[in-house]
């Protein structure tokens, strides 16, 4: 498998930049709805998928993995060894990419307004915002999901232009086991 490079220059810059938007939006969830927010290390519900990446994402990824340590790649390994019922970088509750981990992980938990048939609807993980019930929800708390892919794919199109990415999304599975030779 031909591995995506690292992003660079601008669009590593706006990748970073929409890492930590979403980082901020998540702030501001907590610190006005904490007793919603159920989200921590060990609650890894949203980690039982195996994810397809946009390939600025999966290069950033990649890119992490020079931060892991050989007991921790090893870890990686035996995850992608076995039949695959979750992600494989997540051990022990907790992601082993954390830092590097693309928007669709950093998303998830939050109230996400997506347009289902021309509705908008409210999603969320089922653990969080369970007793919001009844209780209306500020709009500056509530990502819209449409507009965040909107901005995420522009970049992804840019990243395929400058590196000549030709390729669609790329399996979690397949980039790491590529990457780490597997």
């Amino acid at each position: 498998m031909i591995l995506p490079p690292r992003p660079e220059g601008e669009t590593r810059e706006g990748l970073l930049g929409l890492h930590e938007r979403v980082e901020g939006f998540w702030r501001r969830t907590r610190e006005a709805l904490w007793e919603a927010v159920r989200c921590r290390p060990g609650c890894d519900g949203c980690c039982r998928q195996v994810l397809r990446l946009r390939p600025v994402e999966a290069g950033h990824l990649v890119e992490g993995l020079s931060s892991l340590g050989p007991q921790e790649v090893a870890l990686l390994r035996r995850a992608l060894d076995a039949p695959l019922t979750r992600c494989p970088l997540l051990h022990s509750g907790i992601c082993l990419l954390y830092e590097y981990r693309p928007l669709l992980c950093r998303t998830h938990g939050l109230l996400l307004l997506r347009r289902e048939g021309g509705t908008a609807v409210l999603h969320h993980c089922p653990e969080n915002f369970g007793n919001l019930t009844g209780r209306s929800v500020p709009g500056a708390l509530v990502l819209d999901e449409g507009r965040l892919a909107a901005v995420a794919d522009a970049l992804d199109a840019r990243y395929r232009r400058e590196v000549g990415w030709t390729g669609g999304r790329v399996g979690i599975d397949e980039l790491l086991r590529g990457a780490l030779g597997a």
